[in-house]
């Protein structure tokens, strides 16, 4: 999309209080965490991080990564302050998020109100 953009981020609980995984999903090198138990003393012990954390982490870095592509020197701010989050809590909610981020891209022109056609 020209001005925002749409993913999924999928957070494994391994301990999998209660939630429901679909086989469908595939967990893609789940990170494992350390105890103080099992520390030696030297490395502290592994968080998990937070969907902000997360989100920061990919804003701080691909504006890093974009600002050194345009080899200018400015620094340019490409996202806004916050994000817009949904809970995907099922098949059906998962295939009709899933179909909403496929089709946004034909419906950007005709509805996104940010989307003024050059004069």
């Amino acid at each position: 999309m020209p001005n925002h953009m749409h993913g999924i981020i999928q957070i494994v609980n391994e301990e999998r209080r209660g939630e429901v995984l679909s086989p469908r999903r595939e967990v893609i090198a789940p990170r494992t965490e350390r105890t103080i138990e099992d520390s030696d003393g030297g490395t502290p012990p592994l968080r998990k991080p937070t969907l902000g954390q997360i989100v920061g982490y990919f804003k701080y870095q691909s504006t890093k990564k974009m600002n050194l592509l345009d080899g200018s020197g400015v620094i340019t701010k490409f996202w806004q302050r916050n994000y817009y989050e949904h809970i995907i809590r099922n098949d059906d909610d998962w295939d009709r998020i899933q179909h909403y981020i496929e089709s946004n891209p034909s419906r950007w022109i005709a509805d996104d109100k940010d989307n003024v056609p050059p004069a």
